[in-house]
C-alpha cells in the first residue's frame, strides 16, 4: 500500500457526499486543489473533524486513488479563523475563486502563502481593499493572465497625465487612439495603472479603477459565468 501523502492546507468548499460522507475542496500548498472524501466527517472524535472548518489551517494527509481520495487525517495548525460580516463575504469570495479557477493537482505556494495571509488579516482586521486588490491580481498571474499595468498596448511606458481604455488580452490602449474599434473595456487611469503595479497603498481612485480592471479580467477567465459569492454579498446588502 502506498504511503499517505501530507501538505498544509484549507478547507475551501464542502457539501455531502452519499450517507455520512462530505466532499472536500481543499487547496494545498504541495499539490494544489484537491478533491478528498471525508468519511464520518461529523463525529466528534473522527481523526480528521478539524476538516469540518473553514478557514482553519491544517495539516492533512490523504491516501491518493485513481478515482475520489480519501482524507485520512486533519490537524489545525493554528487557530480557528472565524471571519464575520464583511470579512466572512470577502473570505467565501476568495475561496470561490480558488475553487473555480485553480486547475486540479497544479501547486501554487506562493498564492498559497498569499491565501493564508488573507485569511489571518481577514481575522484580525477585517477587509482591506488593497491587499484584495492584490491578491487577485496575483491570482491571475499564477494563472498565466497577467495584466499589462507599466506598459500600454503598443509597448510604450504608462503615463501618469493620460487615460486609458483597457481591453483584456491586449492592454490599455491610450486615449487618443481609437479605442472603440472591438472588444469590451475599461477606462482606466494611467496613475491607478502604476499604483496598482507598485503594489502599494492606492488612492481611492485607483482602488475604484483596479476593481473595475479586475472584474472585467475576471469576468474573461470565468467565461462570463457569475460568481455566487458576490451575487449573495448583495442580496444581503439589500435586506
Amino acid at each position: 500500500m502506498t504511503q499517505p501523502c501530507q501538505s498544509a492546507a484549507y478547507v475551501i468548499h464542502s457539501r455531502p457526499y452519499r450517507e455520512s460522507s462530505r466532499l472536500l475542496e481543499c487547496f494545498t500548498r504541495e499539490n494544489g486543489r484537491l478533491s478528498l472524501v471525508a468519511q464520518g466527517l461529523k463525529r466528534r472524535y473522527a481523526a480528521h473533524s478539524a476538516a469540518q472548518h473553514l478557514f482553519l489551517p491544517l495539516q492533512i494527509s490523504w491516501r491518493a486513488k485513481t478515482g475520489l481520495s480519501r482524507l485520512i487525517s486533519a490537524e489545525a495548525l493554528g487557530p480557528h479563523r472565524l471571519l464575520s460580516g464583511h470579512g466572512l463575504y470577502t473570505g467565501l469570495y476568495l475561496n470561490e475563486l480558488l475553487v473555480r479557477l485553480l486547475a486540479p493537482q497544479d501547486p501554487h505556494p506562493t498564492l498559497f502563502d498569499l491565501y493564508a495571509q488573507q485569511v489571518a488579516d481577514l481575522a484580525l482586521h477585517g477587509p482591506n481593499e488593497n491587499s484584495l486588490r492584490h491578491f487577485e491580481i496575483q491570482l491571475l498571474q499564477q494563472l498565466g493572465f497577467e495584466l499589462a499595468l507599466e506598459k500600454d498596448a503598443m509597448g510604450a511606458p504608462i503615463q501618469t497625465g493620460l487615460q486609458y481604455y483597457y481591453r483584456f488580452g491586449e492592454g490599455a490602449h491610450a486615449a487618443s487612439e481609437d479605442v472603440k474599434a472591438c472588444g469590451q473595456g475599461v477606462w482606466i487611469a494611467g496613475d491607478s495603472l502604476l499604483q496598482l503595479a507598485l503594489g502599494n497603498t492606492m488612492s481611492t481612485t485607483a482602488l475604484s479603477d483596479a476593481k473595475r480592471l479586475i472584474r472585467m479580467a475576471l469576468h474573461h477567465v470565468l467565461e462570463g459565468r457569475p460568481l455566487h459569492s458576490r451575487a449573495l454579498f448583495k442580496k444581503v446588502l439589500t435586506k
